[in-house]
């Protein structure tokens, strides 16, 4: 695993998130980022053997935020301990994916996000369609993981 090196504009951002205490430095851990792409592609790979939306839609976007970790982790990053961690880690993932073909998967991390605390805190229902839509977006996301990764 050898992560593409980030560009200044990159850089900037980050260290935006690290000034705003939305993220911490920590050491480099690439065991700890193929931990969490390979738990990210075996859910994903599962995802076909499971007919409930509320539950494809939940495993779809716990991958999206599994890989979102093993990127923090293979930059040497991890989120700020209390609320707001998994806001921090579709932060990351804009600053990672601006101008990358994943882009768009990025942005609607934070949407899955916002309809997963829809899920599990008010009990809203999910439609086929947005579960297909939570799990192209983890796709999407897995794909630029290998991409940036490799």
């Amino acid at each position: 695993m050898n992560p593409i090196q980030l560009s200044v504009a990159q850089l900037s951002e980050i260290n935006l998130l690290l000034v705003r205490d939305r993220l911490k430095e920590v050491p480099v851990d690439l065991g700890k980022a193929k931990l969490f792409l390979s738990q990210a592609e075996e859910a994903i790979s599962e995802l076909g053997n499971i007919h409930a939306n509320q539950i494809r839609f939940d495993i779809a976007y716990n991958s999206c935020h599994s890989v979102g970790e093993a990127l923090l982790a293979a930059y040497g990053y991890r989120t700020t301990p209390g609320t707001g961690q998994h806001i921090a880690v579709g932060e990351f993932l804009l600053v990672l994916l601006a101008d990358n073909a994943a882009q768009k998967a990025a942005i609607e991390y934070d949407l899955l996000r916002e309809t997963r605390n829809g899920l599990h805190y008010q009990a809203k229902q999910i439609g086929n369609a947005q579960a297909d839509h939570a799990i192209s977006t983890a796709q999407a996301l897995l794909a630029a993981a290998r991409d940036i990764l490799n």
